[in-house]
């Protein structure tokens, strides 16, 4: 039992770093970023969803991001849970 203890403060005690590198050189990721992708020829794809889809997400967060396929815009989520708006880019004139 001992032992086991002994184990598992070595597992957790060490401090660890969740950075996620995407890229095809096996580059470590930058510092500052938790994702870091990099590419010369694709790109990033979001997650895609009609207004109803978009609007049926719970607990939205400030910095929400999808791509409204009704509008043909990116949607993004100004607030914080229901008291907040999406906000469409570009926004039309």
């Amino acid at each position: 039992m001992k032992i086991l203890l002994l184990l598992c403060l070595i597992l957790f005690g060490f401090k660890t770093f969740a950075q996620v590198g995407i890229n095809v050189t096996g580059a470590a990721p930058t510092p500052s970023a938790m994702l870091d992708v990099s590419s010369t020829n694709k790109g990033i794809l979001i997650p895609r969803m009609t207004t109803i889809q978009k609007n049926a997400i719970p607990n939205k967060v400030d910095g929400l991001m999808v791509y409204n396929t009704d509008s043909k815009l990116f949607s993004f989520w100004v607030g914080s849970g229901p008291i907040g708006y999406w906000m469409d880019f570009p926004q039309t004139p």
